[in-house]
């Protein structure tokens, strides 16, 4: 009698064990699901805070992205975004303390080092800078702009040797990176190296055939003495923007190199048009005049 007793004990035992275990995942999933959409919620409030800042309405992403940190003080990305609203508003001191606070919360988010070595190099502080992008490639090797970012600081420090490894990083792991294949080619430029900086140029100009690309290309070639190529490539900034003032001028400069002076004089012309070339392309213009005199 005992022994049943004690066996039905045993099953009441059982059962009310389920119910409590039953009622406890019910509420925990209740819980789950109401935490579930919150976190929902302040994800997709994020993602369309971030629509406003690529459409530059600055303000309103910044206040879109204070209200998503009301609902969750948390949320390394908002704190990100947040950083990145105040760096386009011209407000350095809060964007660090924005970026520092994603890092506070998420200390592997490589992007939220690369802003803020972004927003140290604003402010010229680059040593500060160059450790921060130090921080991110160390979360994510693979984050070729912080390389090249990480290169124009050491080309500002007059680093040239430590800038055109970070470009040729960038460049190892993005190809495409137009602005890493200009920027090496204007390093290589200022060491002498001209030959490889046109091939740098070319890179670039086919990336991208802007009017940037084709005048640094046209200027190497006339430092190379090859007036025709720098004709070529300032003919192809100029079918770009034809009242481009440095392409302009290095077509001047490869003209009067092939001895055509009438056509150099014009570009030179063109070049007068832009204050930043006045004086050296009037210089040119000067010189071609009291060369036609003797003759």
């Amino acid at each position: 009698m005992r022994a049943w007793r004690f066996i039905a004990s045993l099953c009441a035992f059982a059962v009310l064990s389920f119910h409590a275990r039953s009622f406890s995942r019910e509420r925990f999933h209740y819980k789950s699901d109401d935490s579930i959409q919150q976190e929902n919620g302040v994800k997709r409030d994020t993602d369309a805070a971030f629509s406003l800042l690529k459409r530059d309405r600055n303000t309103d992403a910044l206040a879109a992205f204070e209200n998503v940190l009301e609902t969750d003080s948390t949320f390394f990305r908002a704190h990100y975004g947040k950083g990145l609203a105040l760096r386009k508003l011209q407000r350095p001191t809060e964007a660090i303390s924005a970026l520092k606070a994603s890092l506070r919360h998420a200390p592997n988010y490589a992007i939220a080092y690369f802003a803020l070595g972004n927003v140290y190099s604003d402010l010229e502080k680059y040593h500060e800078a160059i450790a921060v992008y130090n921080q991110a490639l160390q979360q994510d090797p693979k984050l070729a702009n912080a390389y090249y970012h990480r290169g124009l600081v050491h080309q500002k420090l007059r680093q040239p040797k430590e800038a055109i490894s970070s470009f040729r990083a960038a460049i190892a792991i993005d190809p495409n990176l137009e602005t890493a294949h200009h920027a090496l080619g204007l390093a290589l430029a200022e060491k002498g190296e001209l030959q490889e900086a046109v091939e740098c140029f070319q890179r670039a100009a086919r990336i991208k055939a802007s009017e940037g690309n084709c005048y640094r290309l046209a200027e190497t070639y006339n430092k190379l003495n090859k007036p025709q190529q720098a004709l070529e490539a300032a003919e192809l900034g100029l079918k770009k923007n034809p009242a481009f003032a440095p392409a302009a001028f290095e077509a001047g400069v490869a003209l009067k190199t092939l001895g055509r002076t009438a056509e150099a004089i014009t570009k030179f012309q063109i070049a007068a048009t832009d204050s930043n070339w006045k004086q050296r392309a009037e210089d040119q213009i000067e010189e071609l005049n009291r060369a036609s005199a003797k003759r």
